[in-house]
């Protein structure tokens, strides 16, 4: 009973600490051209009756602010690419574009207490087929090695590959991979990123039997 009662008193005391959020922002990777929705977490234990504003901000800027009280909801930014969920305090962004990405805060005031929520967006364009080119090939009764090149739009990779192996094997740079792998004697060129992938194939036993 003790433990109860000191529970119910100190609860008003510990509710700020326990709808503040802390910790780093959470990365979201996102093709130009698609969307992405912005949502808070703990906030089902608030009455919507004891809410005070609900806020998205991009940067140093308001996006958007809605007052449950009156019922009211000003768009400051992206006014005709967001939607806003009054229930669950929610923002989809859509059409996103390179420029939307950056850090984005949502905040949940009620009385002293508050919700904050925090989302680095990155906006990627999704990456271009690569080409898969064949530079040389030597084979003989039992083996091939083929020299091929792969290239993506800022990658170059040249490998020697034969029936089960290519090497070297990839190559990265800030934003987009790209490999070479030989799967069922076909070898793949696969250039991806974090949003999107695409890959050029070649028969390596054709490629062989040519020489």
């Amino acid at each position: 009973m003790l433990f109860v009662y000191l529970v119910c008193l100190l609860s008003p005391l510990l509710l700020p600490f326990l709808l503040a959020s802390s910790g780093s922002p959470v990365s979201v990777f996102r093709p130009t051209g698609g969307s992405v929705t912005l949502e808070f977490q703990g906030h089902q234990q608030l009455e919507k009756e004891s809410l005070d504003y609900i806020r998205w901000d991009f940067g140093p800027e308001t996006i958007i602010k809605f007052v449950p009280l009156r019922d009211t909801v000003t768009v400051f930014t992206h006014e005709d690419r967001l939607e806003f969920n009054n229930e669950t305090f929610s923002l989809e962004l859509k059409n996103l574009q390179k420029n939307d990405s950056g850090l984005y805060r949502g905040e949940i005031g009620a009385g002293q207490s508050e919700v904050k929520t925090e989302y680095r967006l990155s906006v990627l364009d999704p990456v271009e087929s690569p080409v898969l080119s064949v530079v040389s090939s030597l084979s003989s009764c039992d083996s091939c090695n083929v020299t091929v090149t792969c290239r993506g739009r800022d990658l170059s990779l040249t490998s020697i590959c034969n029936y089960s192996t290519c090497s070297p094997e990839g190559g990265a740079s800030t934003d987009s991979i790209l490999t070479l792998s030989v799967r069922s004697g076909v070898v793949i060129c696969n250039y991806s990123n974090l949003v999107s992938w695409s890959n050029d194939t070649k028969d390596i036993k054709l490629l062989c039997s040519t020489v």
